[in-house]
């Protein structure tokens, strides 16, 4: 598949030379100035293959630079995942970090629900939990509590 992704690489820059997917490494200190390759090949390729699909040139996405020192092994990792998936570090940490907000959104969804049954009284008490909990492994277990 490296074939398929070289050849998409090399008709956006054919086809798009303002997008040319400059392979250089980013060696750059912490700046918010940085220009970040690997996000710059994404929108070129992401670009060039909407463009492809749907027939006509769409607007870009807007995007913001972010620079994060990480550990050397976490680094590697990230490599390693682009090499096999053919794609670019900016791609992986695009998806994981998006990956990681969803899940932060729907734990903060599920303790504001959450709260939200406490307050309306939709609890069960402690003596209820702990009683179910300890007949547990007796002949005769009580049944589950339910909220009331």
């Amino acid at each position: 598949m490296q074939g398929n992704a070289l050849s998409r690489r090399y008709a956006c820059e054919n086809y798009h030379p303002e997008y040319s997917l400059d392979t250089d490494t980013d060696t750059d200190t912490d700046t918010d100035t940085d220009t970040d390759t690997d996000t710059d090949n994404d929108n070129a390729l992401a670009h060039f293959e909407k463009a492809n699909l749907k027939g006509s040139f769409m607007a870009h996405t807007e995007t913001k630079v972010f620079t994060a020192h990480v550990p050397v092994a976490l680094a590697e990792k990230v490599d390693q995942l682009a090499s096999r998936l053919e794609r670019s570090r900016g791609w992986i940490v695009k998806q994981a970090l998006s990956a990681w907000v969803d899940l932060e959104e729907e734990r903060s969804r599920l303790t504001r629900e959450a709260m939200a049954d406490v307050e309306a009284g939709h609890v069960i008490d402690h003596q209820s939990v702990q009683a179910w909990a300890d007949s547990l492994g007796t002949e005769n277990p009580l049944p589950a509590p339910v909220v009331p």
